[in-house]
């Protein structure tokens, strides 16, 4: 299974990597680097997980609605950078990068997927 992996900043490019170099892709790049992985682009279900540093963020795209992993409870935003743009995101919304793999790990499983964690219309 293939994903698109996507970096920004000094070193932006974009290139399809199998499913279990996910995470040698993520530790060949700086911590504070903002990736895009991206499962099935140009279909109608997408799996979309970011990383940027110390968070990853999760976007799903099914039956033609976008929504969001909601990982906590907590309240407020946080200025952080999610593919190469700088954004007030909500907190709720930003997880563990060690969370944002076990979800991408899982890619395929669209059903599976949003039946184990909240997923949420921004």
């Amino acid at each position: 299974m293939k994903v698109r992996f996507e970096t920004y900043g000094s070193s932006p490019g974009s290139k399809k990597i199998d499913l279990g170099e996910v995470s040698t892709m993520l530790e060949s790049v700086p911590l504070d680097a903002s990736v895009t992985f991206t499962w099935n682009d140009d279909e109608d279900d997408v799996l979309i997980v970011g990383f940027g540093e110390g968070f990853a963020v999760a976007t799903m795209l099914r039956d033609r609605t976008f929504y969001v992993l909601q990982a906590n409870e907590r309240e407020g935003f946080e200025e952080v950078e999610i593919g190469g743009q700088w954004s007030s995101h909500p907190k709720r919304f930003l997880m563990d990068r060690s969370l944002g793999l076990e979800v991408l790990a899982q890619a395929g499983d669209m059903d599976g997927l949003f039946e184990r964690y909240a997923w949420v219309v921004p």
